[in-house]
């Protein structure tokens, strides 16, 4: 598996004021868009996921978007540092544009980026760790961005995480990508994985793919004759 320079990014906001949420939200994008205060790098046209909460509600939702602008650390206008999210076309994203709209109550008033001070009392905001994000996006059905931050991961670790290993194992079998399935369940094999796992996650695989050559392969090597039959 090829490594990967930087895995997705899930940043969670927190919203506590109706005024700021006025301000953050970008209403003349054309799926809308937020504000989100940051110090991470970014380019534009990145890819970022965020998971908001909006007003102190327990609800959160996950809305996918990309950078459209990026306002710089020390900017000469006195903005704060952070990055401009356009929302995609997804359900996720519209469902949060209509909540947005409904707290603002038709009001589109917009500051291009916030006071420090003003800001740091009612946003919060952090970057999710990697693996964090896996479950968030497995929650949410992206089952591609959760296996590719967990193919940056496992890379990181030189393979050795087997509990990473497991879930990209369950993640490829999710998207029937068997060719990948069968090279992880080599790679937990090779990892010191218990014996007994291998064996169920290849009938789990047989079971979805009888005749797969590397998966046959493999299971002369690691099941008794005839268990196939």
């Amino acid at each position: 598996m090829k490594a990967i320079d930087n895995p997705n990014r899930i940043l969670a906001l927190s919203v506590k004021d109706k005024l700021v949420l006025g301000a953050a939200y970008l209403p003349f994008l054309k799926n809308g868009g937020i504000f989100v205060p940051t110090e991470h790098a970014f380019e534009l046209e990145d890819e970022v996921f965020i998971l908001l909460s909006l007003l102190n509600a327990p609800e959160k939702i996950l809305a996918r978007g990309e950078v459209s602008w990026i306002i710089p650390r020390d900017c000469q206008e006195g903005r704060l540092q952070g990055i401009g999210v356009h929302f995609d076309e997804s359900e996720n994203s519209k469902m949060l544009r209509k909540k947005i709209e409904a707290h603002l109550g038709g009001n589109d008033t917009y500051a291009p980026g916030l006071n420090e001070g003003t800001a740091s009392r009612v946003m919060e905001v952090s970057e999710i760790d990697p693996l964090d994000g896996v479950a968030i996006y497995i929650e949410y059905g992206h089952y591609e961005h959760a296996a590719q931050t967990l193919r940056w991961h496992v890379e990181r670790m030189a393979g050795r995480d087997l509990n990473a290993l497991r879930k990209l194992l369950e993640v490829y079998f999710r998207l029937g990508q068997i060719d990948d399935y069968a090279k992880v369940i080599e790679r937990l094999h090779l990892a010191g994985e218990h014996p007994d796992f291998v064996k169920l996650a290849l009938f789990t695989g047989l079971r979805q793919a009888h005749d797969h050559a590397q998966l046959r392969v493999l299971a002369k090597s690691h099941l008794a004759p005839g268990s196939l039959e």
